[in-house]
């Protein structure tokens, strides 16, 4: 049975399948889309080293899958980590080194609120917060506090 067959069964479920396919190389069977899915989707199932037994018993329990492929990180994931390991400042978030830090200052809102509770006194609560740094990414807007 050649690649372009379209006469394969899954040797898993056994239905019939036709292009959209696996192909386990250890053993040279044919693994349906849905049962790779089912055994946790190709981030689990090492299609090159697995059989299909394997596949079935991580089908079966869950908690054997292994990630197959643990140094592939999506790119914003990589870029993060690249920029942390070099000690550059960067939003968690995106991965930017697009970002701007500032103090708070007085709340005008806190003081009122403060002056009608408290009376003059509470005017002070105005300056709650004013020593607070807030980092904002100008890509993505994320903010944080350092």
């Amino acid at each position: 049975m050649g690649f372009f067959s379209l006469k394969a069964k899954c040797s898993i479920c056994g239905k019939d399948i036709g292009l959209n396919r696996y192909r386990l190389s250890k053993s040279k069977e044919w693994i349906c889309p849905r049962c790779i899915k089912l055994a946790g989707g190709p981030k689990y199932v090492d299609v090159y080293h697995m059989t299909s037994e394997d596949i079935k018993k991580q089908i079966e329990d869950p908690s054997l899958r292994v990630n197959c492929c643990p140094n592939i990180l999506p790119e914003k994931e990589r870029r993060i980590v690249q920029n942390r390991k070099a000690g550059i400042a960067c939003c968690p978030k995106c991965g930017s080194q697009s970002i701007q830090a500032y103090k708070k200052g007085f709340s005008a809102g806190k003081a009122a609120v403060g002056a009608y509770l408290v009376g003059p006194l509470g005017i002070a609560a105005g300056g709650i917060g004013s020593k607070k740094t807030v980092v904002v990414c100008l890509n993505c807007g994320h903010k944080w506090k350092l």
